[in-house]
């Protein structure tokens, strides 16, 4: 179900792509956030080591695009890309 709803969020940003930030950014927290816990399961045992395969394909292939949709929007530095903080 929470595949589901991010889909229509999806939907929502690729409609609207200069709204998107704030899904993007929690779309990429949660594709960190998932590895770094199966890592943690997988380091005390309690996974196998092959759940990473899906990890690559469900998580980390995802990395490159939001944060290049991030950083293209100006939202991963805070700034927008062409402002530096003397120009405030």
């Amino acid at each position: 179900m929470v595949i589901a709803l991010y889909g229509v969020l999806y939907l929502d940003v690729a409609r609207r792509p200069e709204h998107g930030g704030l899904v993007a950014a929690v779309g990429l927290v949660g594709k960190v956030l998932g590895p770094a816990g199966l890592a943690l399961a997988v380091g005390q045992g309690r996974w196998p080591v092959r759940a990473f395969l899906v990890t690559v394909g469900n998580d980390l292939t995802w990395w490159w695009p939001f944060t290049r949709y991030l950083r293209d929007l100006g939202v991963a530095g805070i700034l927008p890309p062409t402002s530096s903080p003397h120009q405030r």
